[in-house]
């Protein structure tokens, strides 16, 4: 099928749902690049190796391991997000050493804390984070200077040790995350839900607290934008529709 006509029904079938098609890319990595973005901060280390089972974008993953119970951060460098949505692709990999090594991922955003300020804040680093676990499930919290409270919660939604993508939306005062597996479509709904206005802007990390993660991907937009899809009758996942808009 020719390349225009493809494009034609991607445009409408994505018009026909009411999806939105014209997100702005604030940042995106594949890790094809390296490190040149991501500073480690605290414990552990991070490091770019090849994970053959990522779904899509390449074998290139970001890889943060920490064996203690404290932060291993890999910091975005000259980057403020001030309205925006996060969605990262990531695998928690050592569930089978159990609970305590669930890695407490995948980030944090808007932090106003300097970042020599963030390794003293121990847990939580003033700001928002994003975190899907075995022991507290998918929540939102707020960081401040080391102590961390839920702003909402469903205990109900797990890491699962598979590929599975996690956004995370800041506009405004709203606060909202949703999580799926890689292998299934995006929902509609957010699962994750609240407002607090206390941070405006601020820095973006990834982190874990203990155990070990791979990031295959991450993409922040300025508005939310459901362009993940995955192929019919198998577990591998389409091209995203902002990488498609690009090969015009």
């Amino acid at each position: 099928m020719p390349r225009k006509t493809v494009h034609m029904i991607l445009i409408f079938v994505m018009v026909g749902l009411g999806i939105p098609t014209e997100a702005e890319v604030l940042f995106v990595d594949h890790f094809d690049n390296g490190l040149r973005n991501w500073e480690h901060l605290g414990d552990g280390e991070i490091s770019i190796v090849e994970d053959e089972t990522a779904p899509v974008f390449g074998n290139n993953v970001l890889r943060l391991e920490n064996s203690d119970a404290s932060n291993c951060i890999a910091y975005l460098n000259d980057f403020v997000l001030t309205d925006g949505v996060i969605t990262y692709l990531m695998k928690d990999m050592d569930l089978d050493k159990g609970l305590d090594f669930d890695a407490d991922g995948p980030g944090f955003a808007r932090i106003t804390q300097a970042k020599d300020e963030i390794l003293i804040a121990k847990a939580f680093p003033t700001g928002y984070i994003i975190e899907i676990d075995l022991d507290g499930g998918f929540h939102i919290l707020w960081g401040d200077n080391g102590s961390g409270d839920n702003l909402d919660i469903d205990v109900g939604i797990q890491t699962t040790g598979q590929w599975t993508w996690v956004k995370f939306s800041l506009i405004g005062n709203d606060l909202k995350g949703k999580t799926w597996l890689a292998s299934e479509v995006e929902p509609r709904s957010w699962q994750v839900e609240t407002k607090d206005n206390r941070h405006s802007e601020g820095a973006v990390a990834m982190r874990v607290w203990s155990g070990t993660m791979h990031i295959a991907h991450i993409r922040i937009n300025d508005k939310d934008e459901l362009y993940i899809a995955v192929l019919p009758g198998t577990d591998k996942l389409a091209i995203s529709w902002g990488l498609l808009k690009k090969e015009k």
